[in-house]
């Protein structure tokens, strides 16, 4: 008698699941259907309002006054990282000063490669405040350590 009442419960135990997977089978099956019906969850608009429409490049300065750790982070960078720009209003030199930073993977923190330059800074810093979702980048990099000449070259979309 116990031996029929633990099959009949391993047998419905099994259809149980067996049920169940094929429930799932079905569901992903229509979830498909329905993505298929409609792909975009958002509007074609709204994908224009959120692509950037204009750029502005921008050569950093003073990366030659940056510590030799520094400058051997900037020798292999290869172009493309993003940079965050941060506005410096307390600087003693330059009250619209803003600081070029890079992530640097083994430090995980961003380091400090230099500047904006002071003739382009109140329109940079313009930029970045009106267009809080700004993206830039480092485009291109020359890094000659024995001479101490560096050049790299930031674009910002917005």
């Amino acid at each position: 008698m116990w031996i029929a009442v633990l099959l009949a419960f391993v047998l419905f135990f099994f259809m149980a699941r067996y049920l169940a997977k094929d429930e799932n089978k079905h569901m992903t099956e229509l979830e498909n259907k329905r993505y298929l019906e409609n792909p975009l969850p958002i509007s074609i608009n709204e994908i224009e309002v959120n692509t950037p429409k204009e750029t502005y490049n921008f050569n950093v300065v003073g990366m030659k006054y940056r510590p030799i750790s520094t400058k051997k982070f900037i020798d292999n960078l290869e172009g493309c990282e993003p940079v965050t720009l941060k506005p410096e209003p307390r600087n003693q030199y330059d009250k619209n000063a803003i600081k070029v930073l890079v992530y640097d993977d083994a430090k995980m923190k961003d380091t400090f490669i230099g500047y904006v330059p002071a003739d382009e800074a109140i329109e940079i810093g313009q930029i970045i405040n009106d267009n809080p979702c700004y993206k830039a980048s480092v485009q291109n990099v020359f890094c000659d350590l024995d001479d101490d000449y560096f050049s790299i070259s930031i674009e910002i979309n917005y």
